[in-house]
């Protein structure tokens, strides 16, 4: 499920990439009447794109939980919401599939902690 939910971000999310940069095409090409009612649009269209392909990557390979759902909800946000949106759904489901430690709710042991368990010194 994680692939498919993965699969579905990263189309969500070329969608997205290409609503913004058409936007930003448009605003170009009509820079007489320019109002910035297209580039208020298009920019966070092109952030959530692109964040959107970067965590359907995670996804895929399955290596990060938070990523991928901060993915799939930046692909909830696009042209093709109803795909993002089973993305959402797919990656709520498949918890117990990805490789996370802090997934499970379990703080990290000592020895997988980064300082190997020693205090910080100030």
């Amino acid at each position: 499920m994680p692939i498919a939910a993965g699969i579905l971000s990263i189309v969500c999310g070329g969608a997205d990439l290409l609503v913004g940069i058409l936007l930003c095409f448009i605003a170009e090409i009509n820079w007489y009447e320019w109002h910035g009612l297209e580039l208020v649009v298009a920019i966070p269209a092109i952030v959530l794109g692109i964040v959107a392909i970067i965590g359907g990557m995670p996804a895929i390979t399955r290596e990060n939980r938070g990523v991928a759902l901060a993915g799939a909800v930046c692909a909830a946000i696009s042209p093709l919401f109803f795909l993002g949106i089973v993305a959402v759904i797919l990656l709520a489901l498949s918890a117990g599939e990805f490789g996370n430690s802090e997934e499970d709710g379990k703080p990290p042991s000592v020895s997988q902690h980064p300082w190997g368990g020693a205090e910080l010194m100030l």
